[in-house]
């Protein structure tokens, strides 16, 4: 049930102290209207409460399962390969543009803590190495 602190701090909030053209503005600044939608289903679910902006209405389903599904799953002590890419995919669909999808991507395959470790003059090295030794580990179990 640790999966669900977030939405109990969300239920939790005391709602009538936003601004919700504000907060609005913002969801629409951000893109965020398929978060607050998922966050809204699921309050409706766990609460029979929503959020006072309702965020995208519509999110495909498959938002919704695999929040369910996160939730409903014991945490893993290691992530299966598959687990990995539907966590990625749910995070590349979760916001439109070009810029956040780009962003996931390359923080699946590169993590920025990695580089600073790497002692040598040969850093670019670890930008060739990181995507073949993902699919070596993850997809090849090799």
């Amino acid at each position: 049930m640790r999966r669900l602190k977030w939405l109990v701090d969300i239920n939790d909030y005391p709602m009538q102290d936003i601004d919700i053209e504000k907060f609005n503005s913002l969801v629409v600044y951000f893109r965020a209207g398929r978060i607050v939608g998922q966050a809204n289903n699921l309050l409706e679910k766990f609460f029979n409460t929503e959020m006072l902006s309702p965020g995208n209405k519509h999110i495909p389903g498959y938002l919704i399962r695999f929040a369910l599904r996160s939730i409903n799953s014991e945490v893993p002590q290691e992530q299966s390969t598959f687990d990995i890419l539907c966590n990625y995919r749910n995070l590349w669909l979760m916001f439109p543009g070009f810029y956040y999808k780009w962003r996931t991507l390359t923080s699946m395959l590169y993590r920025p803590g990695d580089i600073q470790l790497v002692d040598s003059s040969w850093k670019i090295a670890y930008y060739l190495y990181r995507p073949y030794s993902f699919l070596k580990r993850r997809v090849l179990h090799l």
